[in-house]
């Protein structure tokens, strides 16, 4: 029987707390992970100092050099998996250069994602931590539109009332939770892009069903639990506060993804829950393999993140209790 997550979130931070040695080399830690990606593009506003120093004794902006420059505007530049193409577009009007690049993200693992809901870009701010505000906030809200759609859609395949009602609850949570965060990100100078919503999808209880035990199961689970660790470890109070209060709707929105996955699968036969199983199995794979993003120390330790390697130990925990 899968314990209760209350418990087993408390029991992995107990222990982790407790067994946490005095000093560890954490110069390089994750900032979060989530296997995905996705492609993206923006158009970045240089200086003038840094396009010529791009540029060089050249002519014209080669591609190396503007690669470069598209990694270096990028907030969350160690997410850029490959850069497909980077152009100059010529001087900005409030001056610089425009920069117009398009690339290839690794996800970071913050709210749920839905097939209604664009993938969630990086975010912008004047530090790391702002722009992780930034990208959480816009996050928050469009797991709000994932929640929504999928009470939708549980009406659609017959389930519960108190399947659906729950997931209007999550909603108005992830509203709350991305107010919240747009208010830090005021506080801290970060800009929140709006989400980007698709049509709703007309899919089978199976495609629905997988994306609730990935999604779900695996990432909100974990998303869960790294905001526990946040509402902990935080050193700003008021991001802790916010992050306990988040933390709290996360975990029950972690059991509600449970819950779903067992009325799903009692719709399935066996070959298809064998498949969801194997998807959970990979995604857990996948999401311990994706704990290679770094960030400065003094960022990992602001909001509060565990290091790649307290991460991973946290990821197996679940995963051994959670399959």
């Amino acid at each position: 029987m899968r314990p209760p997550l209350a418990l087993l979130f408390a029991s992995l931070l107990g222990c982790q707390d407790r067994d946490k040695p005095q000093e560890m080399d954490t110069t390089d830690s994750v900032f979060c992970g989530n296997p995905g990606t996705f492609d993206a593009d923006a158009t970045y506003v240089v200086s003038a100092e840094a396009y010529a120093a791009a540029l060089g004794d050249a002519d014209a902006l080669g591609a190396e050099a503007c690669e470069q420059l598209c990694r270096d505007s990028h907030e969350w530049s160690d997410l850029i998996q490959q850069v497909y193409e980077c152009r100059d577009d010529g001087p900005a009007e409030a001056g610089g250069e425009q920069i117009y690049c398009r690339w290839e993200e690794q996800e970071l693992c913050m709210g749920r994602a839905h097939a209604a809901v664009a993938r969630t870009t990086e975010g912008r701010g004047v530090d790391p931590v702002a722009a992780w505000l930034a990208h959480t906030a816009r996050a928050e809200a469009g797991s709000a539109r994932a929640f929504s759609v999928m009470a939708v859609e549980l009406a659609r395949f017959g389930a519960p009332s108190t399947l659906r009602a729950r997931c209007v609850e999550a909603a108005r949570d992830e509203l709350a939770h991305a107010r919240r965060m747009r208010a830090l990100c005021a506080r801290r100078g970060a800009v929140v892009e709006p989400i980007v919503d698709h049509p709703l999808p007309q899919r089978s209880l199976f495609d629905f069903a997988l994306e609730n035990a990935v999604e779900g199961c695996v990432f909100e689970t974990w998303a869960a639990l790294q905001n526990a660790h946040q509402a902990r470890h935080a050193a700003d109070p008021e991001l802790r506060d916010a992050m306990a209060v988040i933390a709290r709707d996360e975990l029950r929105h972690a059991e509600l993804a449970r819950d779903l996955d067992r009325w799903l699968r009692s719709r399935l036969g066996p070959a298809d829950n064998a498949r969801l199983d194997a998807a959970v199995a990979e995604a857990f794979a996948r999401l311990a393999q994706g704990q290679s993003v770094t960030r400065p120390e003094p960022a990992r330790r602001a909001l509060g993140l565990p290091s790649s390697e307290e991460a991973l130990v946290l990821i197996a925990g679940l995963r051994a209790a959670l399959t």
